[in-house]
């Protein structure tokens, strides 16, 4: 009894002294837990109702108090899960989604456009296609109807829909049929991959919609003027801030003031984006609170300058806040922001102390009842810790000693010598703490994401801050110039445009310091939890009064463990052989059980920026930084266009191509060599019968060249294909690029022993792959690396049941294993 009454009186209710982080915690738990279970939304109001019950009944009890306490979490837990289960999962049995599947079919559809129409300018470039450099125009439609045959279905959902081309006759809140391909969002096809489909789930989006022209788009009527009055009128002034910056910056300002006033990263190129990821500054880009931050800190000047009242200073502070946040289409970090100030500008107004964890708690709390999604999007979680490192280091900032000097304040004698630069050194401590607090709780999350550390931007932000506040600052007056004072817009705008440049001109330096930045591996997830409830620990965010010692050795002792994982090389026991799926195209990764690590091909057709990406994912999921070989096969752009990126990030050891390869008539090729030579990749050129080895393997794995030789010269760049056999631990593998026509007569008149896994030739195409050639290769297993799900049918058709045939478009990506004394073992990604 003596027990239970100190558990009563001292237990889990007694130090509840942040409820808000208490409630938003249980909220998380029930996201989270829903997100990785199957639990419906009948047993989330079942443990709702039941923990309601329980809190109401042992409410009364002051014994019972822990008791009602754990009802009520629970019951906040159910809250969560289910609030998550009916936005992700909950739909009506008409949803658009049971007339989508992964292959995109024609069909005609209306609705009501719910969003901004952005538009997104297509990337241009020498390694850009003439027929993908169109811009497309982007938007949510709410669904009403779907044609299915000749009558019109009732349906609802709602559809990401992208326009080929610039959409001008349409607006938000306007009830249009579109005619075009739906399709479902697909799933993760390569390991480390972006997950799309799930992206689009926290949206509330459905399904994709992929229209080939504008005239394909037919506006019926207005939705409702009235409903979307304000929504119509925020796009009519960004429309408008559009066309000011058009017409009074340069074409990187105002791409960059888009982005910088309006969190529009349309226009933004991948060149311009690069350099601000790579400088440590790409936060700029993204609306947050420093960008609301620096906007209320100049109303609050302006409001003194002007002598307004304390309540007029923070209603015009609320006002402002809450506008431009509207008018930045309120992504969560400006949401966020905009809820944080308002809480505590109330708060002052009220003369009410404001607890800043339990204020950053309310807005979270705020931004996962609207959407749960919010808890799993990395722009909101850097949001939030970066405020919460802001706040860790308030305590240091008071033991600020050039701030003590400056202050006249007695201060130890080695501190002395500052003198006249107190308020200099003052700023730089305070910069660099709170720098390095925001790095603390950020940089493992940035690192397990981005694969990226860069120290240029812990150096460069600190010293930026300044001028970051004199580049927004004309920012705002420029738009306030613009839209109300057009006769200083000239003046402003080009004030203005040189800030802008001077931004730009500083990114560009950091981007291109060395050592400025560099990429790293994959840090385990079960390693980044015990990190944060660890960092949560350390902020004291449950005011618990208990185990408050040591905390910064256990945290310190943790960062070590990290560290020592992050220095690990993977062990292998075997050869690993993975083909990527990257559409139409071949990317393919070797492990070699010797530490050394091959790509054969690394291209897709079109963008390649596709295959780079996807490979740049699986190395980094696998923790290799260093290439040892990159083997391009031929001269098609859909076999090497990803590897550009690729020669910047990663150490290559040498570029394998053929003779037949060095055709520098096409541009392309003579791009890639110019980039390997930039970067100090030597050239091999091999030919048949040429054999390939690695030191630290050795003899274990043979490749051998088997075609194009020498004084083999084809008209068709894939009859050029390099050929390569492997073989390890007694199985053998076949690669064969694009090999068809005269380049497989060429390999017919080789002999061979029977492989155990074969490339199929040219992704499957029934014109390069014939009888003949796969009776030569006498092989059991068959991949293929394509974008068309068809080549599988055909193939096994062809081949017969005791071939076994898989295909990228259908399996996702495609791995193989080959172990000492083990069978080979193929497992596609897509049904693991």
């Amino acid at each position: 009894m003596i027990e239970q009454d100190q558990l009563s009186n001292s237990g889990l209710h007694r130090n509840l002294r942040r409820p808000v982080v208490w409630v938003v915690t249980a909220l998380s738990i029930g996201i989270v837990t829903d997100h990785f279970s199957s639990l419906s939304l009948p047993v989330w109001g079942g443990l709702f109702v039941v923990s309601t019950l329980v809190a109401l009944i042992s409410l009364p009890f002051q014994r019972c108090s822990f008791v009602a306490s754990l009802a009520t979490l629970l019951l906040l837990v159910a809250v969560g899960g289910g609030r998550n289960q009916f936005f992700h999962h909950h739909r009506q049995a008409d949803n658009i989604l049971r007339y989508s599947t992964e292959e995109s079919r024609s069909a005609r559809v209306s609705g009501v456009i719910v969003s901004s129409l952005d538009l997104y300018e297509s990337e241009r470039g020498p390694r850009i296609p003439s027929w993908l450099e169109v811009d497309n125009s982007r938007f949510v439609l709410k669904c009403e109807r779907l044609q299915a045959g000749d009558e019109w279905k009732t349906v609802s959902g709602r559809l990401s829909v992208d326009v080929k081309g610039h959409l001008v006759h349409a607006r938000i809140g306007d009830r249009i049929e579109l005619l075009g391909k739906l399709s479902r969002p697909q799933p993760v096809r390569n390991p480390g991959g972006y997950d799309f489909q799930t992206a689009l789930s926290r949206q509330g989006i459905d399904g994709l919609f992929r229209v080939s022209h504008p005239q394909a788009v037919q506006v019926l009527e207005d939705s409702g003027p009235f409903r979307w009055l304000i929504p119509r009128y925020r796009e009519t002034t960004r429309l408008r801030i559009k066309q000011l910056f058009v017409q009074n910056l340069s074409e990187d300002s105002c791409r960059l003031a888009l982005s910088l006033l309006l969190g529009d990263r349309t226009q933004l190129q991948d060149e311009m984006r690069d350099r601000f990821v790579d400088s440590g500054t790409m936060h700029l880009l993204a609306i947050s609170g420093l960008h609301v931050g620096i906007l209320a800190g100049l109303i609050t000047i302006v409001c003194r300058v002007f002598e307004f009242s304390p309540r007029t200073t923070i209603t015009s502070l609320i006002l402002i806040v809450i506008l431009y946040a509207m008018l930045t289409n309120h992504r969560p970090p400006v949401l966020r922001a905009s809820m944080l100030i308002t809480v505590i500008c109330l708060g002052t107004a009220g003369n009410r102390r404001i607890d800043p964890y339990s204020a950053l708690a309310f807005c979270a709390g705020i931004l996962l009842l609207w959407n749960p999604g919010n808890l799993f999007d990395i722009g909101a979680q850097l949001s939030f810790l970066a405020v919460g490192g802001i706040v860790w280091s308030s305590r240091a900032l008071e033991a600020n000693p050039f701030r003590a000097q400056s202050l006249g304040v007695p201060v130890a004698e080695e501190w002395r010598w500052v003198g006249r630069l107190s308020p200099v050194a003052s700023y730089l401590y305070q910069g660099y703490v709170v720098t390095s607090a925001i790095w603390l709780v950020t940089l493992p999350l940035t690192v397990a994401t981005f694969h990226l550390v860069t120290p240029i931007g812990f150096v460069l932000n600190a010293l930026l801050i300044p001028y970051i506040g004199v580049v927004l600052g004309l920012g705002y007056f420029f738009l306030f110039c613009g839209l109300l004072i057009p006769s200083l817009t000239l003046l402003v705008g080009g004030l203005f445009d040189w800030s802008m440049q001077g931004l730009l001109w500083i990114v560009d330096w950091a981007h291109h310091v060395p050592l400025g930045h560099f990429y790293c591996g994959a840090t385990p997830v079960w390693w980044l939890v015990v990190y944060y409830l660890l960092i949560a620990w350390n902020w004291n965010l449950y005011g618990s009064r208990q185990f408050v010692h040591g905390r910064w050795k256990v945290l310190s002792v943790w960062i070590m463990v990290g560290f020592a994982i992050g220095l690990q090389t993977p062990q292998r026991d075997g050869l690993r052989y993975t083909v990527l799926s990257v559409g139409h195209g071949l990317a393919t990764v070797l492990e070699l059980p010797g530490g050394e690590t091959v790509l054969y091909d690394c291209g897709t057709f079109g963008d390649g920026r596709r295959a780079e990406r996807t490979v740049e994912q699986y190395l980094r999921l696998q923790k290799i930084s260093h290439v040892d070989a990159v083997m391009i096969s031929h001269a098609d752009h859909d076999h090497f266009s990803g590897l550009f990126k690729l020669f910047e990030r990663f150490s290559i050891g040498t570029l394998i191509v053929t003779q037949q390869f060095l055709d520098f008539e096409q541009s392309n090729v003579e791009e890639v060599c110019t980039a390997a030579a930039m970067h100090g990749i030597p050239i091999r050129i091999v030919s048949a019968d040429d054999e390939i080895g690695f030191q630290k393997t050795g003899d274990a794995v043979q490749f051998k060249v088997l075609h194009p030789s020498s004084s083999f010269h084809s008209k068709y760049d894939n009859a050029n294909s390099l050929v390569l056999s492997l073989e390890y631990a007694g199985h053998r593998m076949l690669f064969t690029g694009d090999l068809e026509r005269d380049g497989v007569e060429a390999v017919l008149r080789k002999s061979t022993e029977p492989f155990d896994v074969v490339m199929a030739p040219h992704h499957g195409s029934k014109f390069s792959s014939p009888q003949q050639f796969f009776e030569w290769a006498n092989s059991s297993i068959v991949l293929i690396s394509t974008g068309d799900a068809s080549v599988v049918a055909r193939l096994q058709d062809q081949l017969g049941p005791d071939i076994r045939v898989f295909a990228t478009q259908n399996s996702g990506a495609l791995t193989v294993e080959i172990k000492a004394d083990q069978p080979l073992h193929v497992t596609p990604f897509l049904e693991q």
